[in-house]
């Protein structure tokens, strides 16, 4: 400690000492503090400290929004396989930085790489401890605090100093995780309130100048002019009157009555002239543009979004996301991992798959095709949905009509007997799951029709959506069962126009499950 209030009075000196040669520069608090690296002064005069810049609501959603979602991904250590790669669940590493893990004994990781990355955020930098046992195993990653932690340069040799209680350690930089920002030195990232300071300085300014308009609601800011020889009395008496009878957002809407010839000028700015509204959108774009989030994220209706949430998704990954994981990810590799485990193809990743993953309808097309092309098990995909998997499940099918045909058998005959071996198989434990989607569709779409149906509305106006809802379940369960789609959805609804609303239900229904039991034996109604 007594190393760091060394640096800092030194810095503070020599402050002193270009202000005493530039009178420009005054000595006052804030400079000084601002000097010695633990606050900064903007133009627009408010003091910015890394706690104050929290405060303000967009910068502490962004923050709060890109740690978090980083610290969600699971981060695993995997191993290269012949099939591949696994994850190695039997590594150390690997039950110190899974989100499900412990960083070391009092906290989880998921709280320590949130924090890891909530300081590179704010900081530019995120320094963490890694505590090896006397075999050189990983057992535990301990956060250091980057406003006292520093990278320099000894006799050629790059080491890492933070400042405790005890006094300054110094650690080997292979034995530190540095998650960095935008590097301008080539040592360490660029600190961000620094850098940012006087966008800072102008939304914690303009937040000052809102409080204070609210607690002095009547505009009291202004001149009180009064003729000359008017007693200075009489004129202290009516500066005190307005300011206890008018002063505070609880007595606004008053009115002023002033006598002897006094005279109130306003001086106050109003906040719609002084443009406040637009400088707050300003400023909630502005730190859009420090973390690269598109303006939507952060509130803002009238900025530009994507039509699909797959799409917003992976352009908020590739933007604001992608640079800070990958490196996270290099940085454990390298660190965690010896020269002998990279060479052998270990290294460590996030899935962030976790984070682009589809909604249900997308992922049942996901499902039903990789599962028809051979890629998932039907268990597989039924973990995807927290189902529980069932005997059998774990066998993985290929399309029977991509083999080739066998000698002295026609093209017509072998087509026949695959037809018959995949409509058996699908009245086996598969027809079952199938039969859960395409009722699961023929339900929402039922649903939807007599809602319409109720209010009057026309269904034919309407088809598109209602034909959408089951068509392409209906298109891959054909494909499935050996059986062509030919336009079955439209044929369905047409079935349904012109019945009235009370039964239109009834009869939905009856002919949905009517389709089913005939798609399902590849045979059309």
């Amino acid at each position: 400690m007594g190393n760091w209030i060394t640096r800092t009075l030194s810095r503070a000196a020599s402050w002193v000492s270009r202000s005493l040669e530039d009178p420009s520069q005054p000595v006052t608090v804030d400079s000084l503090l601002a000097d010695s690296g633990e606050s900064f002064v903007g133009d627009a005069g408010a003091t910015v400290t890394a706690s104050k810049a929290l405060g303000y609501a967009p910068l502490h959603q962004a923050v709060s929004m890109i740690s978090g979602d980083c610290a969600k991904l699971p981060l695993n250590v995997y191993r290269r396989t012949d099939m591949g790669r696994t994850v190695a669940t039997d590594h150390p590493v690997q039950r110190v930085v899974h989100r499900y893990g412990m960083a070391n004994e009092e906290i989880n990781s998921y709280k320590f790489w949130r924090r890891h990355f909530a300081c590179a955020l704010l900081w530019g930098n995120a320094y963490a401890w890694i505590d090896r046992s006397n075999r050189g195993d990983v057992v535990g990653l301990y956060q250091l605090l980057p406003d006292r932690t520093w990278l320099e340069r000894v006799n050629g040799v790059l080491v890492c100093r933070t400042q405790t209680q005890r006094g300054t350690r110094t650690f080997s930089k292979d034995d530190i995780l540095h998650l960095e920002g935008l590097s301008i030195d080539g040592i360490a990232g660029a600190h961000v309130i620094r850098c940012f300071r006087q966008d800072f300085s102008i939304a914690l300014a303009a937040k000052q100048f809102e409080s204070r308009f609210f607690k002095n609601n009547m505009s009291a800011g202004g001149i009180l002019q009064v003729k000359q020889g008017t007693n200075p009395n009489k004129v202290k008496k009516t500066q005190k009157e307005i300011d206890e009878k008018f002063a505070g957002s609880d007595k606004a809407f008053k009115t002023l009555v002033i006598r002897d010839a006094m005279q109130w000028i306003s001086t106050q700015v109003d906040p719609q002239k002084a443009q406040l509204p637009q400088l707050k959108e300003d400023q909630v774009r502005e730190v859009a543009r420090m973390y690269n989030l598109p303006p939507s994220r952060l509130g803002l209706k009238d900025s530009v979004s994507h039509n699909s949430l797959e799409a917003d998704k992976q352009n908020y990954h590739d933007g604001a996301l992608s640079h800070w994981l990958v490196g996270n990810a290099a940085e454990c590799t390298t660190k965690l991992l010896t020269q002998e485990e990279r060479d052998a193809g270990m290294y460590i990743e996030n899935n962030i798959n976790a984070l682009l993953w589809a909604d249900a309808l997308t992922r049942n097309t996901i499902a039903i095709t990789g599962i028809q092309s051979g890629r998932f098990s039907p268990n597989e995909t039924r973990g995807w949905e927290n189902y529980d998997s069932y005997e059998g499940g774990d066998t993985k099918y290929i399309p029977l009509n991509l083999q080739a045909i066998e000698p002295g058998v026609s093209a017509e005959t072998g087509f026949r007997s695959r037809r018959r071996k995949r409509t058996s198989r699908v009245h086996s434990s598969h027809g079952t799951a199938y039969r859960a989607l395409l009722e699961e569709a023929f339900g929402r779409a039922i649903n939807r029709i007599c809602i319409r149906s109720d209010r009057n509305k026309p269904l034919e106006e309407d088809r598109q959506n209602v034909v959408a809802i089951v068509e392409n379940v209906m298109r891959n369960v054909s494909a499935l069962v050996g059986s062509t789609y030919a336009n079955e959805a439209n044929e369905w609804f047409d079935s349904l126009l012109g019945l009235d609303a009370s039964s239109l239900r009834v009869h939905a229904e009856a002919s949905s499950r009517e389709w089913i039991d005939k798609l399902l034996k590849g045979e059309k109604p």
